[in-house]
């Protein structure tokens, strides 16, 4: 970054302030001819190191307001006299509750909640959703990439520092112990942040992208070591570094490897470095940009997503036939690199794509997407499925997990009988909880009667059988619940589990009692049912 004194208004260059930003920052107050340094983030009372914007004051006038604000890897400060400030002096931090941050990857243990991020400059940070987005811990500090989680046992936790170089806790993060050994690569060989993954299959493996695809089989050991499953590549004469892996979820041997040059590779059997198969060409139009993700989808393998960088398009492909053909899905409507693609776990026609500006949503298998989801404007570098939500990891406004859709009821009309002025049962249920069981209730009946429950789409009015006696549901579309005997105290139970669909979220029913006895045909209120979380 580079801020120019806004209030300088004479043509004398020699008394012009500028500030240069970039890992610190540096004033100069001679247009340029010397240099002072003014921040230091291992001084105490300067501001964080790793600028991306200076703005000043609205009112900013170089004499009664010289205050300018500044946007770093850690968040935003102020000094109220850009042209006295000093490494540790003139420094205010501002970031007062402000729950953000920059993510490269993101893990969750389903169990327990707990999440794990790889931060630019925050190195490792926890926190469960129980307490809260300020309350995120440091497992280690500097930076940090992608880290995963052992389903199996929580207690141990992987993690990477920049240039592959692997750690581990075995303990819940109170001890921590590098894993590198046989990893000939780490530190030297291997993208700033590069690519490391769980086998899904097998927790006890870890694979790593340097120059070569790196395994380890024991990560659990007290001795953790790895070997070289695939041989470098040259491209355009430049060694291209492993950026995207991904491992089949049925099938450990089966792998995939895409590099910094967008060429794509696959193995059937992971063991042997001499088994890998080129995809090359597999269209005229095949990006020669970063591949950044490799996805395969859950629900059907044969399914397999690419994700590559650069600002342009198409930056999404896709195979349907296991990798013998891909194409673009060239419907989304920002040229931007995707880093990540995740797919419903229930519907697989709904996809959702992390790009550098933001989630975009489709719902009909990629023809087209929504750019109206949010978070919006703000790269998002990793995304997740767990315990039945989506959660996203961005750089730069922090972690966001789904919002649950509530589950509600609401009562409507009241209860009547058939031809007749008598009032009918009246319906309760508990609340329409995805996943869990939903108890709806009758009373007020007459005992020894046969009840059933109606269901329909909510329609738009109800349906008049008889004067002051309501059919709330639609009567051309209405199903009927298992039937349930009335005790003799006039009440009765029909219990139902719910599945734990996420596309039923916000699905609204109407539901309503009709109870069939010798007196007649009495119906109760309706219940307008909206399912949820």
């Amino acid at each position: 970054m580079l801020w120019v004194d806004p209030s300088d208004t004479d043509n004398d260059p020699t008394n012009d302030v500028l500030i240069a930003a970039g890992i610190t920052l540096w004033r100069s107050t001679d247009g340029g001819v010397h240099w002072t340094q003014i921040s230091n983030d291992l001084v105490p009372g300067s501001l964080h190191d790793g600028h991306h914007v200076i703005v000043e004051h609205p009112q900013f006038n170089g004499g009664s307001n010289s205050t300018v604000f500044f946007g770093t890897d850690g968040g935003l400060y102020r000094t109220d006299n850009v042209y006295t400030v000093t490494i540790p002096t003139g420094w205010v931090n501002l970031n007062n509750g402000l729950a953000i941050a920059q993510f490269y990857g993101v893990a969750r243990d389903a169990q327990s909640g707990l999440l794990i991020g790889g931060f630019q400059d925050a190195g490792v940070l926890r926190d469960t959703e129980a307490t809260g987005p300020n309350s995120w811990a440091q497992t280690f500090t500097g930076n940090a990439g992608f880290c995963a989680i052992d389903p199996t046992d929580p207690n141990f936790q992987y993690m990477e520092r920049p240039f592959l170089n692997v750690v581990r806790t075995t303990d819940g993060a109170a001890s921590l112990q590098s894993m590198i050994a046989g990893l000939v690569e780490a530190g030297n060989t291997a993208n700033w942040i590069a690519p490391l993954v769980m086998d899904p299959n097998i927790p006890n493996w870890l694979l790593g992208g340097g120059a070569s695809l790196w395994r380890c089989t024991n990560a659990n050991s007290s001795t953790p070591t790895w070997a070289a499953t695939k041989r470098q590549v040259v491209t355009n004469n430049t060694l291209d570094l492993i950026s995207a892996i991904a491992v089949d979820p049925t099938n450990s041997n089966t792998v995939w490897v895409g590099h910094n040059s967008g060429r794509l590779f696959r193995t059937t059997a992971i063991g042997n470095v001499n088994s890998w198969t080129e995809f090359k060409n597999f269209s005229s139009s095949q990006p020669t940009r970063m591949l950044l993700r490799i996805v395969i989808d859950p629900n059907n393998v044969s399914r397999i997503f690419l994700c590559y960088g650069g600002f342009q398009s198409p930056n999404l492909w896709v195979s349907t036939n296991g990798g013998k053909s891909f194409s673009p899905l060239s419907g989304l409507p920002v040229a931007a690199p995707v880093r990540d693609i995740e797919v419903n776990p229930v519907n697989s026609n709904w996809l959702y794509a992390a790009t550098e500006v933001g989630l975009l949503v489709s719902q009909d298998n990629g023809v087209t997407w929504s750019s109206k989801a949010t978070p919006a404007n703000v790269p998002i570098y990793e995304m997740l499925w767990s315990g039945g939500y989506l959660y996203l990891a961005t750089h730069g406004r922090g972690a966001f997990r789904q919002t649950p859709y509530p589950a509600s009821i609401v009562s409507v009309g009241a209860p009547c009988r058939v031809g007749g002025p008598i009032a009918g049962p009246n319906l309760v249920s508990t609340l329409p909880i995805l996943g869990q069981e939903m108890t709806m209730s009758v009373s007020g009946a007459v005992p020894g009667g046969v009840a059933a429950i109606w269901v329909s789409a909510v329609p738009p009015g109800p349906t008049q059988l008889s004067p002051g006696c309501f059919l709330q549901v639609n009567p051309a579309a209405f199903n009927v619940l298992p039937a349930f005997l009335i005790q003799p105290d006039g009440t009765g139970n029909l219990a139902l589990d719910l599945a734990n669909s996420i596309t039923l979220a916000g699905t609204s029913l109407m539901t309503q009692a009709i109870v069939l006895s010798v007196q007649g045909q009495d119906l109760s209120n309706g219940l307008q049912q909206t399912y949820g979380f």
